[in-house]
């Protein structure tokens, strides 16, 4: 979607959430986090300073003990997802990039898996979620129909969800509106862009051609944003948080995480 002003159609649409007396509900996840960076601290300052929760997910074979100082010292709402193992490509030729691709081996897979939420839940303690989010938004069944018994509750990737219960156990939960452009420099993809996925997800929502009970999700990458990535993510939470029929709200919630 492009409008002349994409800032008044996201406010149209909320509008429109508003008359009918319902909620549109939103969540943030930020993703690749495995150290303390100047852009982590931008981030996590733009969260406490917007009183708005947000989701990490943490590489767990490489993070590093810096993460964790930066994460309790930030002062922000922040929550730890699991982000894979080690984010390695192990796809094969004619695959799509993807840690736990279909041509993968699922126990292999499933055991670090497991690995990781264990490692994540040894480092940061009740921040830890039974969250899963596959490294490049990418997962076989297998996989996930094991994610339970390594110790699961809840999947994380990106576009509308075919359902809120992909395995036994298991509630899903994705993201609809990237702001990187991973085709043209990792940069910004635009306001018009953005703001045109999270308003044409809630448009679907609304008139339930989507599943409505699924929030809309912003995805963000801390590690490769610039001044204009980050202005815009400070400006959205800003806009959202002033309209009454807009919430944020901890991703606990969505996941029926205790």
């Amino acid at each position: 979607m492009t409008t002349a002003d994409p800032w008044r159609a996201l406010t149209a649409e909320l509008d429109l959430w508003a008359a009918t007396g319902q909620t549109a509900t939103f969540w943030w996840r930020d993703d690749d986090a495995v150290a303390a960076s100047p852009g982590l601290d931008r981030l996590l300052m733009i969260a406490a300073e917007n009183e708005t929760p947000i989701c990490l997910a943490v590489v767990p074979a490489m993070q590093e003990p810096s993460l964790v100082s930066a994460v309790e010292q930030s002062g922000a709402d922040v929550s730890i997802a699991v982000h894979g193992w080690r984010h390695l490509n192990h796809a094969a030729a004619n695959e799509k990039k993807s840690e736990f691709p279909p041509s993968r081996a699922s126990a292999a897979a499933v055991d670090e898996a497991a690995q990781g939420l264990s490692s994540i839940r040894d480092a940061f303690g009740p921040r830890g979620l039974d969250v899963f989010v596959p490294p490049w938004n990418r997962i076989s069944t297998p996989v996930t129909s094991g994610l339970t018994a390594a110790g699961y509750q809840g999947l994380s990737a990106y576009k509308a969800r075919l359902s809120a219960a992909p395995a036994p156990g298991l509630r899903q939960v994705n993201t609809h509106a990237d702001i990187v452009d991973w085709h043209n420099g990792k940069k910004f993809a635009g306001t018009d862009t953005v703001l045109g996925q999270v308003t044409s997800h809630l448009a679907a929502r609304r008139d339930k051609s989507m599943d409505r009970d699924e929030p809309t999700g912003l995805l963000t990458h801390h590690l490769v944003h610039q001044d204009d990535a980050f202005d815009f993510i400070a400006q959205f939470l800003r806009l959202t948080a002033r309209h009454s029929a807009a919430e944020w709200s901890d991703p606990r919630l969505f996941f029926a995480l205790s």
